[in-house]
C-alpha cells in the first residue's frame, strides 16, 4: 500500500501528538503478547532500521491501513507515521501533501533529547550531577547580569524549566526572546547574559534557550 505523506515523526521518539498512538500500540497487535515472535533476531539498528511486514511482527496490516486512511480523511494534523515493532519498521507513511524525508521542527523534543544526553554524560563521569552550577561550565566566558541568583542556577533548573531567567520565549511573550536568541551571533552567550527574573527553582517558565 502507498500513502501520500509528510514530515517524519517517529513513534520511537515519543514526540508530539503521536505519543498517544505510541502508548496505544497494543491496539494494533494481533496478539496481547508483547514479546518478539519466536525465533526473531534481536538487534540494535546501528546501520539503520530493518523492515518487515506487520504480520511478521505480530501486527495487523489491515488495522494499520485503516488508521492511516483515517488520519488522511479526518485531517488530524499528523504529518507522517513510522511504526517500529521489535526493532523493525512495519509502517512508514507520510500524509498528503507532505513527503517522507521532509524535515520538521519538533521543538519540545529537544528537552527530552538533552535530558537523556545529560544522563549519559553523568553516567560516563563527564558531568558530576544535575546540581552543578551552570556558570561553572563556562569559566572562560564573561557573564552579564551576574548576581547571587544566577550563581545558584544549576543544570536541574535548566532541565526542569525553572531557571528563573527572563527568557521571554513562550507563547505568552509571542516568542520574543526566542527570536532574539536566534538572531544573536552566540546563542550560549545570549542565554548566559539574560537577566534573572525569579530565583532559580521558584517558578516554572517555558524557556527554549535553557536547552
Amino acid at each position: 500500500m502507498r500513502f501520500k505523506t509528510s514530515h517524519t515523526i517517529r513513534l520511537v521518539i515519543q514526540c508530539g501528538a503521536f505519543f498517544a498512538l505510541l502508548t496505544g500500540c497494543t491496539w494494533f497487535t494481533s496478539s496481547s503478547d508483547a514479546e518478539p515472535p519466536q525465533g526473531a533476531e534481536l538487534y540494535w539498528p546501528t546501520e539503520g532500521w530493518r523492515t518487515a511486514a506487520p504480520e511478521q511482527q505480530g501486527m495487523d496490516s489491515e488495522i494499520l491501513a485503516s488508521m492511516l486512511a483515517r488520519i488522511q480523511t479526518r485531517r488530524y494534523g499528523i504529518d507522517s507515521v513510522t511504526i517500529v515493532r521489535n526493532g523493525h519498521i512495519v509502517a512508514d507513511a507520510a500524509v498528503y501533501p507532505y513527503r517522507l524525508g521532509s524535515v520538521h521542527a519538533i521543538h519540545s523534543c529537544t528537552k527530552s533529547i538533552v535530558s537523556a544526553l545529560v544522563g549519559i554524560a553523568i553516567a560516563a563521569g563527564d558531568i558530576e550531577g544535575i546540581q552543578q552550577p551552570v556558570t561553572g561550565f563556562f569559566p572562560a566566558r564573561s557573564v552579564a547580569n551576574l548576581d547571587s541568583r544566577k550563581e545558584q542556577l544549576t543544570l536541574k533548573h535548566l532541565l526542569t524549566m525553572t531557571s528563573g531567567l527572563e527568557c521571554r520565549d513562550s507563547y505568552l511573550h509571542h516568542w520574543e526572546g526566542l527570536e532574539r536568541m536566534q538572531a544573536s551571533e552566540d546563542w550560549v552567550q545570549y542565554v548566559l547574559d539574560l537577566p534573572m527574573g525569579e530565583p532559580p527553582g521558584s517558578k516554572f517558565e517555558y524557556c527554549n534557550g535553557a536547552s
